[in-house]
């Protein structure tokens, strides 16, 4: 659930919407972004068949209205996985972060992906389970995108990839990834 709440009203709840399943797993995790009218929420919706659960999953990026609460958009991501010995997902736990036209999230599956802030529409996406060089002398592996999420400073974007609780994809990398105009 998301909720509304009026700051200048001692908290009086303003709207409230149901933007995934959730339950014992949670649907949203770590956090939201706005652009001051549209809220863009991350919902991982894990598959469990537990009876906390409400509906159907809804894995991937939501625009939700500020004012009202109503859902703009919905950007339901595919499973990428494949076969791995990982817990691998395509929800979004990870917070999410945006920037003028563009909403960033990283996915349990450790794919990043910048959508557009108008349409949820895909406009660049890269996975992160990889190997990369050794600038520093160190080999590093990408992996599940967990908790933090992206950080946008300097017309870059920044991101961990690598989380090993619960059985998902290990790593130990900061990517950084130019925003170009």
């Amino acid at each position: 659930m998301v909720y509304a709440l009026d700051p200048d009203a001692d908290g009086e709840l303003l709207w409230e919407t149901r933007a995934g399943s959730g339950g014992t797993m949670g649907g949203i995790h770590y956090g939201m972004s706005s652009d001051g009218d549209g809220l863009f929420v991350g919902v991982s919706d894990l598959p469990t068949k537990n009876p906390y659960n409400v509906g159907e999953g809804q894995p991937g990026i939501h625009r939700l209205d500020l004012a009202s609460g109503a859902i703009e958009w919905r950007n339901l991501l595919p499973n990428v996985c494949g076969e791995t010995k990982f817990l691998c997902f395509q929800g979004i736990s990870a917070a999410v972060s945006s920037s003028p036209g563009l909403v960033f999230a990283g996915g349990l599956d450790g794919m990043l992906r910048a959508f557009d802030a108008e349409s949820g529409a895909i406009l660049w996406e890269t996975n992160t389970v990889q190997e990369y060089g050794d600038i520093n002398g160190v080999r590093g592996f990408g992996g599940a995108i967990e908790a933090d999420g992206p950080v946008i400073a300097g017309g870059s974007v920044y991101i961990t990839s690598g989380y090993e609780k619960w059985g998902e994809q290990p790593g130990n990398m900061l990517l950084v990834y130019s925003i170009k105009k």
